[in-house]
């Protein structure tokens, strides 16, 4: 399944090159609850509201909005990431 995520996103960069705009569905294993979890055990004592509300925004596909809010929530820059890595694959990097 990396590979998967590794050609769409090769894909994605070239269409950008060529000057197009890539529009992207989230991925069916999208996971808000897995992100709020990974958020919550970085951070116990971010703000659970921004941290909820990061973590739907990454479900559906939006990891800048996701990234920015639990920021804001109280998560570093690197604890965010992997959060909405996670709500983005669904926390499952087996694939």
């Amino acid at each position: 399944m990396k590979l998967l995520h590794r050609a769409v996103a090769v894909a994605g960069g070239l269409a950008l090159m060529a000057g197009g705009v890539v529009v992207l569905a989230p991925a069916a294993n999208a996971d808000a609850h897995s992100c709020y979890q990974v958020a919550m055990e970085e951070a116990p004592n971010a703000n659970e509201y921004l941290v909820s509300d990061g973590c739907r925004s990454g479900s559906e596909g939006n990891t800048t909005a996701c990234i920015h809010t639990l920021q804001r929530a109280g998560l570093p820059l690197v604890a965010a990431g992997i959060a909405c890595d996670s709500a983005i694959h669904g926390g499952d990097e087996t694939d």
